[in-house]
């Protein structure tokens, strides 16, 4: 990463990025203290793999979360700043890394992980001893490798089965390179600094239909340089679309838009902080939540605080807002975050000081589902603050007169309120009896608990009830809310599955009964039992 400081031009801008505040919460430690290693969502279970612990030593262990707790795992290689990544038949792509202590080194060893079984499978060896290297899957399943520390770099192949054969020579060798799909079986491969760690004066991509060709743009900017490997879809915001974070040598931090081999710069609402107080910020990873379509990039003060940029890339210009977390944390350094199903960032391991003693500590960033990107505040206008008066006083004037218009009709509108009034009256107890059965037997024979999108209005309209009638009904007749008794079903049908499919995942389980995600599974059951899912089903079986 690199530290990033703000320029005076910059500072004097009429726009300021709006500040909020961040929550932080500490999950349970990993089993191993761990820097340099991979971290991706896999299978609803966050997994970790590799890097260097206590010693500067590369670890042979992996882990992964679930049911509140780390898992260990024995890995058949060593992966201290190797390569991870998930292919499109489900299992995990695990190669590379250095040889020895101390970050030392490059090897050529390979393996798959198997997120569904746990397992780890040695295959094969690279076409290049590697480590720092990225890498990308084309839509023929075909795997493009480049990049290395203190060694050769070129372009090798992954046939996808074993195979790991040259492709082509690197115009610049390059460390930890960005590797990014211009089409379904089209790559363009560049970077900013060389093995060693230096910056190019100039850069150059390699393609791999195409000749190698200039980018301009990074004639004054350089990407911000990570020290462990790129993943595409950290940067990726739509189809052959990225937003790659930047700096010059004023320091300015700024976003660059790569679409297809068309970079510009992306525009903002205000400039990106780069200082809090006397503190610099340190940007490193970006995060891309397709979902709700925004951009962030993670930083820390490399003393005791996390902070979050988050961008709306959807909007022209992009709304930005910084996000600090009050609450001083301990341990904060090297960040290697990974984006949750839910939407909230986590952050495994690093090193604040030295690589010799990592930590093994886990944060969640809360994003909160909720909040939305506000564009920054800036001086209005004395024409704009005219039209604004305007544009109110229409208002007014339209609301009195709808006002009036209500006021001569108030006749039909009673009639029509009494009538409403009427069809929501409360049925009686016998009616009450006979509703709470026919739902009962609506939600046993259909099974509709499955569905994790299931509402009270979903249900009314089955029984040609307004929602509210039917949310009266279930509070009287069961003392419990709809979303209580839904939670009953699921976690009846959840006991089921773990009784008769001992075999089956929890997180599966979960789904298959009908919660959105593991962490709503997991602590309705525990609500309900008393234990997580997988001490009840121990003791099920004896």
């Amino acid at each position: 990463m690199v530290a990033q400081r703000a320029d005076a031009s910059h500072q004097e801008s009429a726009a300021v990025c709006p500040v909020e505040p961040l929550q932080v919460e500490r999950l349970p430690d990993m089993n191993v203290p761990r820097s340099g290693h991979a971290v991706l969502w896999l299978n609803g279970e966050l997994t970790v793999f590799g890097g260097h612990t206590n010693g500067f030593v590369p670890t042979p262990t992996a882990e992964y979360f679930s049911d509140g707790q780390w898992h260990l795992m024995q890995m058949v290689y060593t992966h201290d700043e190797g390569l991870a990544l998930p292919l499109s038949s489900g299992k995990v792509l695990l190669a590379g890394g250095h040889s020895e202590p101390l970050g030392i080194g490059q090897t050529f060893t390979v393996e798959f992980y198997d997120p569904a079984t746990h397992h780890f499978d040695g295959f094969g060896c690279l076409d290049t001893k590697r480590t720092l290297m990225s890498a990308v899957e084309t839509d023929s399943g075909r795997v493009l490798i480049s990049g290395n520390w203190y060694h050769d770099d070129a372009i090798e192949v992954f046939d996808g089965k074993s195979n790991f054969l040259p492709l082509k020579p690197t115009s610049q060798q390059r460390v930890n390179p960005l590797m990014l799909r211009t089409a379904p079986d089209d790559v363009i491969v560049f970077g900013s600094d060389n093995t060693r760690g230096q910056l190019f004066d100039t850069i150059v991509a390699d393609r791999l239909k195409d000749s190698p060709v200039h980018l301009p743009i990074f004639d004054s900017w350089h990407l911000i340089r990570l020290d462990w490997p790129h993943e595409q879809k950290n940067y990726e915001i739509a189809d052959y679309t990225y937003l790659l974070p930047v700096y010059n040598d004023s320091g300015t931090v700024g976003i660059v838009q790569m679409r297809g081999s068309t970079f510009s710069l992306l525009p903002t609402t205000a400039p990106i902080p780069t200082t809090d107080g006397r503190d610099t910020i340190v940007y490193g990873v970006p995060l891309v939540d397709r979902q709700r379509q925004l951009y962030y990039l993670v930083g820390t003060n490399q003393k005791d605080r996390f902070y979050v940029l988050s961008l709306d890339y959807s909007r022209r210009p992009a709304p930005i807002v910084l996000r600090r977390s009050d609450a001083r944390q301990p341990h904060l350094g090297t960040l290697i975050p990974v984006l949750s199903p839910d939407g909230d960032i986590i952050i495994t391991g690093g090193i604040a000081d030295d690589n010799f003693h990592p930590y093994a500590t886990v944060y969640r960033l809360v994003m909160g589902q909720d909040v939305p990107i506000v564009a920054s505040a800036s001086v209005v206008s004395t024409p704009t603050v005219i039209i604004i008066i305007v544009v109110v006083l229409i208002v007014l004037a339209y609301i009195i007169y709808i006002w009036r218009q209500r006021r001569r009709t108030a006749a039909g509108h009673e009639l029509f309120a009494d009538r409403e009034k009427a069809e929501l009256l409360p049925p009686s107890d016998g009616q009450e009896s006979e509703l709470l059965q026919r739902l009962r037997q609506l939600m046993e024979q259909e099974q509709l608990y499955l569905n994790s999108e299931l509402t009270i209005a979903d249900l009314a309209d089955r029984l040609g009830l307004h929602r509210n009638q039917l949310s009266d009904c279930i509070n009287r007749q069961t003392g419990a809310t709809f979303s209580q008794l839904v939670a009953n079903y699921r976690v009846e049908h959840a006991k089921q599955l773990l009784r008769q499919q001992p075999d089956m995942k929890v997180s599966v389980v979960g789904s298959e009964s009908g919660f959105a995600n593991e962490k709503s599974f997991f602590r309705t059951f525990k609500a309900a039992t008393g234990m997580t899912p997988s001490e009840w089903r121990a003791q099920q079986g004896g």
